[in-house]
């Protein structure tokens, strides 16, 4: 003898099409599929997630992708106060100077600005000299970078592309101080900048 079969559950097609049905416009309109209950989950805010992996701001910011987003708030706070302060170099008299041309776009201190002072500040700890910096804008930025002095080119070249007038300035510098190197950034202005001057100087 067959089992019967189990019942089944009849659609009611007056409460399927008043589900469907949107009453928000000017006239009834039918939508293809019922609408779904709204749901009040939270976006992931990207912000406090980058915040949240934020372990060091200085001397560059680096960060923790492992760590619990839940943790956004004091967390980073405390590990950048941890960072210890880079003690600054002053060089009264020193034995000879280099030059670092830096491009400091937009009045910024670029990833390149910082790989030149680097490496001024290299060649300037290996015989007691001092670095240079020769940009627009102050050079309090640049002290923890890496900067002994700083000579502050005109704030309107910030914004303007003017290479042949920081050639100029840097042929002028180099006539001045003297110094034992001249250094330039590893990108299209400092290489434009850079051809300029070692045509001037032939």
């Amino acid at each position: 003898m067959s089992q019967p079969s189990p019942t089944r559950r009849r659609v009611d097609p007056r409460a399927e099409r008043a589900a469907r049905t949107d009453l928000t416009g000017p006239r009834p309109r039918l939508l293809r599929l019922p609408v779904a209950a709204a749901t009040n989950e939270r976006r992931s805010d990207p912000r406090a997630i980058r915040d949240a992996a934020l372990v060091q701001r200085q001397p560059r910011p680096r960060y923790d992708w492992t760590r619990d987003p839940a943790s956004a708030g004091s967390a980073p706070t405390a590990a950048v106060a941890a960072v210890p302060t880079i003690p600054l170099k002053v060089i009264a008299e020193p034995a000879y100077l280099i030059l670092a041309m830096l491009d400091r776009p937009g009045g910024e201190v670029s990833e390149h600005d910082r790989q030149v002072i680097a490496a001024a500040r290299l060649l300037a700890d290996a015989g007691g000299g001092a670095v240079v910096t020769v940009c627009t804008g102050s050079g309090e930025a640049l002290a923890e970078a890496g900067s002994d002095r700083h000579v502050a080119l005109p704030d309107g070249w910030a914004d303007d592309y003017v290479p042949e007038r920081r050639a100029a300035a840097a042929s002028a510098l180099m006539e001045a101080l003297s110094p034992r190197h001249i250094l330039f950034p590893d990108s299209p202005d400092g290489a434009d900048v850079a051809r300029r001057v070692a045509a001037a100087a032939g």
